[in-house]
């Protein structure tokens, strides 16, 4: 599947705490395969724990295929609710 190895390394980043890391490999598991909905979840959710990369991360679910309407209210509505550890 595409996208799929990308998906599976951010995982692993993600749980290790490598955010910035894992922000990259979702980036690219949801440019493989844009429609599919589990990778551009985990990718918005990188866009909440990650407050230091919310513009990268916006830019990725942007360039990724969300629609800007999208990216905003997830950048706006969660940001603010999770602290980073």
């Amino acid at each position: 599947m595409a996208g799929e190895k990308e998906f599976e390394l951010g995982m692993q980043f993600f749980r290790d705490g490598y955010v910035g890391k894992a922000l990259e490999q979702m980036k690219a598991a949801a440019e493989a395969a844009p429609k599919n909905a589990i990778y551009m979840s985990y990718l918005g959710l990188l866009v909440a724990v990650a407050p230091e990369e919310a513009e990268a991360a916006r830019r990725a679910l942007l360039d990724a295929g969300c629609s800007a309407m999208l990216v905003g209210e997830v950048v706006e509505k969660t940001s603010p609710l999770i602290s980073v550890r």
